[in-house]
């Protein structure tokens, strides 16, 4: 992908970025999926739906992970900046 971004390859980039953000939220929504169906987090329901749309953490009583998400927002926020990028080299 950095190749890419330093040889303006734009398009490439993109698709790299797409195959990322598709390959992490399909993983966060696995994650929700287990975390939500464990028994032992029933207390943690609305926590972990909240934190699945806000893509953040969610820990027990005791300190520990019960879900984790991939950060994708820089993901997103980058895909937006070649989008930009890819019309403003079409408009030239």
């Amino acid at each position: 992908m950095i190749l890419n971004r330093k040889g303006k390859q734009y398009s490439d980039e993109l698709r790299v970025i797409n195959l990322a953000i598709n390959r992490f939220g399909q993983s966060n929504y696995e994650r929700f999926l287990k975390a939500k169906s464990d028994p032992k987090n029933r207390d943690y329901l609305e926590q972990i739906e909240s934190a699945m749309e806000l893509n953040s953490r969610v820990k027990n009583n005791e300190g520990w992970y019960i879900f984790d998400t991939n950060y994708i927002i820089p993901w997103i926020e980058r895909r937006e900046k070649v989008l930009k990028l890819i019309e403003k080299e079409r408009n030239s």
